[in-house]
């Protein structure tokens, strides 16, 4: 990489990488860069958030930075691929090596799209002491990172406390308690990370103007009866939790359950594995 394409972002990190290598259409540059983190065993609730938040960032042009890794990673990826916007793979190896080997059309799709990033020489081959050391620059390209889905002990959890370091904002999307794929994205929301329930809530950081979804903003809401009213506006496209909407609604579980069922019934709510609700 040319000293004049180095990302300006990394020149103002601790320990930046004196060299980079590239392969691809296009390097980070100016605008805003979000980093969609994760665990590789992810379960089909994170993936889908992970997919759908990637592609309605994506879709207000803001790029998306991960690591290439199995689980939430390639799902952030693809879900800005599929929106048709910028996306950046930071990679534990050589960035003419594929690793994980399955993700090689997705590989290509990114270098199409944006490009794969590496402090290691051509041909290093991936090893377990490199992926801490990349996630200084997954959260160091990025003014801020979102951890999807993470346990208690993982990688995600790493680049968080880079982004902390780096002075970068940390986002963390709730899950169910129960999950242990969640445990660690709760642990960052107690100790102060803004929870994520929506794209809204990560733009809203950087003054984007976010549409009105009251029905005089343009969105035709169903017609409710007496008590959908409470629920309907903390249901949305990206999946939320029962316990979410006990604490936002203040209801009790019977009756937010009768109500909810109502809902289902009537086509304006879907229930997920999990204990998850969305709009239909």
């Amino acid at each position: 990489m040319k000293e004049d394409d180095y990302p300006e972002e990394l020149r103002h990190i601790y320990d930046p990488p004196p060299v980079l290598y590239w392969q691809g259409s296009r390097l980070p540059g100016e605008g805003l860069k979000i980093a969609l983190v994760g665990t590789r065993k992810a379960t089909p609730y994170g993936l889908r958030v992970a997919l759908q938040l990637a592609c309605e960032l994506a879709e207000a042009g803001v790029g998306v930075v991960s690591g290439l890794a199995r689980g939430i990673d390639s799902a952030a990826h693809r879900g800005a691929l599929k929106a048709g916007g910028l996306t950046w793979a930071v990679l534990g190896c050589g960035v003419d090596v594929v690793y994980p080997p399955e993700n090689r059309q997705l590989y290509q799709e990114i270098k199409e799209k944006g490009a794969v990033i590496s402090e290691f020489p051509p041909g290093t081959p991936p090893h377990p002491g490199h992926f801490p050391a990349r996630n200084r620059i997954i959260s160091g390209l990025c003014q801020g990172v979102v951890v999807v889905e993470a346990p208690s002990r993982s990688g995600a959890l790493i680049t968080a406390d880079m982004a902390l370091e780096q002075n970068r904002d940390v986002f963390a999307v709730p899950g169910p308690i129960t999950s242990r794929a969640s445990r660690g994205c709760l642990e960052l929301i107690q100790q102060g990370a803004k929870m994520v329930t929506c794209t809204g809530d990560i733009l809203s950081e950087y003054g984007f103007v976010i549409p009105d979804r009251s029905p005089s903003g343009g969105e035709t809401r169903p017609p409710l009866l007496p008590g959908e009213e409470a629920v309907w506006p903390f249901l949305g496209d990206v999946p939320v939790h029962l316990d979410f909407l006990l604490s936002r609604t203040g209801m009790s579980p019977g009756d937010l359950g009768r109500l909810l069922v109502q809902m289902e019934l009537r086509g304006l709510v879907k229930r997920l594995p999990g204990g998850f609700y969305q709009r239909v």
